[in-house]
């Protein structure tokens, strides 16, 4: 999958917090991605298509970011030691785009509305659509999502269930 994915670090683990407006298909999110550095990095990307990004940090700081079309680039103040372990987080909001994939011509890929409802298809390219990462199937890492969806919608994934919170709202 030739332009896909990020090099120098090696994601491990992903906590994914998001709000969804079904109705206009919007979503609000936080993504925390814990990485190890596989060389020096002064900066890194993450792919990410289409949405707005409100805020970045690396460590607890604030980096500046640098956008060119699905990459967004992280700027570090202070470079981050090759093997070390440093944890991002971005925060962003928007509508997801389906995304056309030239390795699978006959279905877009990512966060799609559908009547009645919404679903995912993130493999190899579509998970860029709803959360930054290092969007490419041989960087494997560990998922935790937090959704958030309006009654009656309710959210369905592979893993393992923790907790169903019910805010109460309508």
């Amino acid at each position: 999958f030739p332009g896909l994915g990020n090099g120098g670090y090696d994601a491990l683990d992903y906590s994914i917090a998001l709000t969804v407006d079904v109705a206009t298909n919007t979503i609000n999110g936080t993504t925390t991605m814990l990485a190890r550095a596989t060389q020096m990095l002064g900066e890194f990307n993450l792919d990410l298509s289409g949405l707005s990004v409100d805020g970045a940090t690396v460590n607890g700081t604030a980096v500046a970011m640098d956008r060119l079309g699905s990459e967004l680039t992280l700027i570090l103040a202070k470079p981050l030691e090759n093997g070390g372990l440093f944890t991002t987080t971005v925060t962003y909001h928007g509508s997801p785009t389906p995304i056309a994939d030239t390795s699978i011509p006959s279905i877009p890929l990512g966060w799609q509305a559908q009547p009645g409802g919404l679903f995912v298809a993130s493999e190899p390219s579509g998970a860029m659509n709803w959360f930054p990462g290092n969007n490419h199937p041989r960087d494997k890492a560990t998922f935790t999502l937090r959704i958030a969806v309006p009654r009656p919608y309710r959210v369905a994934a592979n893993g393992t269930l923790k907790a169903i919170l019910d805010s109460g709202g309508g």
